[in-house]
């Protein structure tokens, strides 16, 4: 989808796609989303957090997951609640993996388009 203009139009899909998408859970399990910090981190007896825009293709997040399951702090359901929580983010398959064929991705960019900052976000008229 083309980003949008940098004078603060918009295309009628970005339009569509903000409308109709689902709302960003805060939590999954012991996972808490951080907006300001762009960041996920897990809420247990251990303290575990990483940057969001770190993860720009499907080994850099198949890498995250099998690094927090060979931890021996992280249930099966930590590390179940933490694909549901990466794919809620980052719609894994369209984004990064779909049909199997790795996609080129930027997640700076899609974090920043999902979590603006103050001075990112467009004024109200």
């Amino acid at each position: 989808m083309p980003a949008s203009d940098p004078k603060g139009f918009h295309s009628i899909l970005e339009i569509l796609d903000r409308f109709l998408s689902k709302p960003l859970p805060e939590q999954w399990g012991k996972w808490k989303l951080d907006r300001d910090r762009r960041a996920i981190y897990y809420d247990g007896p251990h303290e575990y957090w990483f940057s969001l825009g770190q993860m720009n293709s499907s080994a850099e997040v198949l890498d995250w997951i099998v690094h927090l399951h060979e931890e021996k702090w992280a249930t099966p359901e930590d590390i179940g609640n933490l694909v549901a929580a990466l794919d809620d983010i980052f719609d894994l398959q369209n984004n990064l993996c779909g049909c199997g064929i790795e996609h080129r991705f930027n997640a700076k960019e899609h974090i920043a388009r999902l979590f603006p900052s103050p001075s990112e976000s467009p004024g109200v008229n």
